[in-house]
């Protein structure tokens, strides 16, 4: 879970960027954090057949 979209923080942190790059997908909005803010959940999708 990290800053939501339109959460001031998102940019400025880079959070959303570095989990993108890592594979995460964003997937539903999560309740507010406790400074008010949006939240993203994201999502890390494995292919456990590729693993041997």
């Amino acid at each position: 879970m990290t800053f939501g979209a339109g959460h001031p923080g998102a940019v400025v942190s880079g959070a959303r960027v570095f989990y993108e790059r890592l594979g995460f997908t964003a997937a539903e909005a999560a309740e507010p954090g406790p400074e008010g803010g949006s939240r993203q959940v994201y999502r890390l999708l494995l292919d456990w057949r590729a693993v041997s």
